[in-house]
């Protein structure tokens, strides 16, 4: 039988101890993280000096990384984004 865990379990508890400027600056730096992460998928080679010296596996193993880490922090973002909504803003 597969375990089914849900997303808020890894949700971003601190969005909503956050004031709401907190939660503009943090969208905004989030949003930022999220288009390096897609320039280091489309260039890796940019941003790793040793990218031609990797093994495939690690080279996926990065690119992967990048990828948790986009879901991760667009998960952010529209949490933090309804947070605001509900608060009105």
């Amino acid at each position: 039988m597969p375990v089914v865990i849900s997303m808020q379990f890894f949700a971003n508890k601190n969005i909503l101890k956050m004031n709401d400027n907190q939660l503009k600056k943090s969208i905004a730096s989030w949003e930022e993280q999220v288009k390096l992460h897609e320039s280091k998928i489309k260039s890796p080679e940019i941003y790793s000096e040793e990218w031609t010296n990797m093994t495939e596996q690690h080279k996926k193993g990065l690119i992967n990384h990048w990828k948790h880490e986009i879901k991760t922090l667009t998960n952010d973002i529209q949490d933090a984004t309804e947070e605001l909504r509900k608060r009105g803003k």
